[in-house]
């Protein structure tokens, strides 16, 4: 199973971001740096990554009822990217950086 994700693009036509690295806030709670850090040109096929951009994101419909958002996680922008990104791992779905 698998998901279309990235940070989105801020201008058509440059290289693709890709998000790379994974930080820490004060409180201890992963999230993904925003921008995105780094950034891949010329691919041949999707390339597998360990992040979820909730801004670019293309999945089966199914996706939305095996993995819903966490019901007792406050909305916060930026941290439920991670969290909602471990739900669709843990559940056999892996997310790619698109071509």
């Amino acid at each position: 199973l698998g998901i279309i994700s990235t940070a989105p693009a801020s201008e058509s036509g440059k290289p693709v971001p890709r998000q790379c690295n994974v930080g820490f806030l004060d409180t201890l709670v992963p999230t993904f740096a925003s921008p995105a850090d780094g950034k891949v040109e010329n691919l041949k096929a999707p390339l597998l990554g360990h992040a979820w951009s909730a801004g670019f994101s293309f999945a089966k419909c199914h996706l939305e009822e095996a993995a819903p958002y966490d019901p007792f996680m406050p909305y916060v922008m930026g941290v439920e990217q991670f969290v909602r990104f471990a739900r669709f791992w843990t559940r056999g779905y892996d997310v790619y950086t698109p071509t």
